[in-house]
């Protein structure tokens, strides 16, 4: 395989790490994801929001994973641009996920510093999504602001969250 074809795969693989996890798709169900943005300002903001969606695993009787190990592993490997965080941050990819696939994934991937995406997709409509997004939203607001981004689009980066 040429340096070119190479590079092609690296740049497709990347792109399916970094934006399929934030995507609500799923056979059968129209598109029901919610995507928000919440600021973790620092490492301990980061271990913060892992113990808080632990917890909601829990209470919603759903499956943490957090797969933020792996993800860095493979953007190492692919030498994406997304692996080198110059802000020292840690790769962040956790997943919470119950029955009919409802859940949500936070991910800073792509994204700069303390910065997370929450995206929140599954369940049987977009109805229940919603109501799972609304519930899970509020809960994450006792502790940072959550801004919910308008259907359609994705997190970019904010000022004011390095």
């Amino acid at each position: 395989m040429g340096y070119l074809s190479s590079k092609i795969i690296k740049s497709l693989f990347a792109a399916t790490l970094i934006f399929l996890p934030l995507q609500g798709c799923s056979e059968g169900i129209e598109d029901p994801s919610i995507t928000t943005h919440l600021c973790a300002q620092n490492k301990e903001g980061i271990y913060q929001l892992k113990e808080e969606l632990k917890l909601i695993a829990s209470d919603e009787n759903m499956k943490f994973q957090d797969y933020s190990e792996d993800v860095r592993r493979d953007l190492k490997i692919i030498d994406s641009k997304y692996a080198k965080r110059a802000d020292g941050s840690p790769p962040v990819h956790f997943e919470v996920h119950g029955k009919n696939e409802l859940g949500l994934t936070a991910s800073n991937i792509s994204l700069p510093g303390y910065q997370i995406a929450i995206g929140f997709a599954g369940g049987k409509n977009h109805t229940e999504t919603e109501q799972f997004a609304d519930k899970m939203i509020t809960r994450l607001e006792k502790q940072w602001p959550v801004e919910r981004l308008p259907d359609g689009t994705g997190a970019t980066p904010k000022p004011g969250c390095r």
